[in-house]
């Protein structure tokens, strides 16, 4: 891997220094190289981490471009672009999640097993792990007639986009670290 560390130690474009999903954790980014500074953390510096594990999606879900992921404390640890491919997969669900308004009209909402913000609040915490779908079928209208009806279908459609996104990810995983492509994507 060949890096520039002119561009590692903030030389050429200005770096923007922006904090990341976790407390006590900031980052840089700077010609595609996401730099974490790590001193603040106390988890594992390492994907195999949750906590650093989410606070890397939590990064590459705001930021695009990105070709490398620096962890930076004791040592440097290097996610390339492969890695990083993966990862933004995975991030997109994050940005799927984001970007969902929510409408909450009745009292009774915030205590609903349908509750989408509580729904995709789990959704995204167990990432990357996969949606399963008995959320899906577990949800159920509430006492509120079609209101509750179309936000348990709206729900359900979002838990299917999740999947989607989930399954995309999982097919590069596929590819990049096996070298599987299943018969209908193949070129």
């Amino acid at each position: 891997m060949n890096i520039a560390l002119g561009s590692l130690w903030g030389r050429g474009r200005k770096a923007a220094v922006r904090p990341a999903g976790r407390r006590g954790c900031e980052y840089r980014k700077t010609n595609g190289t996401v730099r974490v500074e790590c001193d603040g953390c106390t988890n594992g510096q390492n994907l195999n981490c949750p906590p650093c594990f989410k606070g890397v999606l939590r990064i590459l879900a705001n930021e695009s471009e990105v070709r490398e992921v620096l962890l930076i404390r004791d040592w440097e640890i290097s996610y390339d672009a492969e890695c990083v491919r993966v990862l933004s997969a995975v991030a997109e669900v994050n940005r799927f999640c984001s970007s969902l308004t929510y409408s909450l009209p009745f009292e009774s909402c915030p205590s609903c097993g349908a509750n989408p913000r509580g729904m995709i609040s789990r959704v995204t915490e167990r990432l990357p792990q996969g949606v399963g779908m008995e959320h899906t079928s577990q949800l159920r209208p509430g006492p509120h007639g079609a209101a509750c009806e179309q936000c348990v279908q709206t729900s359900r459609n979002n838990l299917e986009h999740i999947a989607l996104l989930l399954d995309e990810a999982e097919r590069k995983v596929a590819r990049s670290a096996f070298r599987v492509v299943p018969v209908n994507e193949r070129a």
